[in-house]
């Protein structure tokens, strides 16, 4: 992950971020939960992306910026990215737990076929983790603690507007932040797998 956070740094100047594009929307799994997500093009080289975990009583409720690293060309293209993430608690007026989360990613085009890869570090804050089926125990915002990150997504477009994706989230914990926490151990490593189904508008 290190060779791709210096590969996104060092890419010539010409070489840019997934352009902002289409409106998109996608459907799919994460977790074994169902997701939705909207993607924004809100300048030229800024996105907006938005995500929902459905959950009855706790949806996991996302945000993230990407910003580009230059210009567009050629195959590969870097980018930034910084988002938070909130757990809300249906009927109990209480957030459950939040993530922050930032790093570099890099974008490679291959026909019809694309890979991201992305790394850097995550932050939760565990303020009020909730025991319910269907909230993973192990997820950043349940735990609290400071993560490195990666993500992964590789993707096919299968006609001009239609994409699906199977993608990857890691985030290894380096150490614990007691906020909220009744327990100081040191947090275990948060695993997200998904698959999703993106149209462009």
């Amino acid at each position: 992950m290190l060779a791709l956070i210096l590969a996104a740094i060092n890419l010539p100047s010409h070489v840019g971020a997934p352009v902002p594009g289409q409106v998109t929307v996608a459907v799919g799994m994460e977790r074994a939960q169902p997701t939705l997500a909207l993607r924004l093009p809100t300048a030229r080289w800024v996105r907006l992306d938005t995500q929902l975990e459905i959950h009855r009583s706790a949806p996991l409720i996302g945000s993230e910026v990407l910003m580009a690293a230059g210009g567009r060309s050629g195959p590969l293209q870097a980018h930034a990215f910084a988002g938070v993430d909130l757990r809300p608690v249906f009927g109990q007026d209480v957030v459950s737990g939040l993530r922050f989360a930032g790093g570099l990613g890099v974008t490679g085009h291959f026909g019809r076929w694309s890979a991201i890869a992305e790394g850097g570090g995550a932050l939760g804050l565990a303020f009020n983790p909730v025991d319910t089926d269907g909230v993973d125990p192990d997820a950043v915002d349940q735990q609290g603690g400071v993560f490195l990150l990666q993500r992964y997504q590789v993707g096919v477009d299968l006609f001009d507007r239609v994409q699906l994706a199977v993608t990857t989230a890691i985030a290894l914990p380096v150490n614990e932040v007691p906020i909220g926490q009744q327990d100081d151990a040191v947090p275990s490593a948060e695993v997200r797998l998904g698959a999703r189904v993106a149209v462009r508008f």
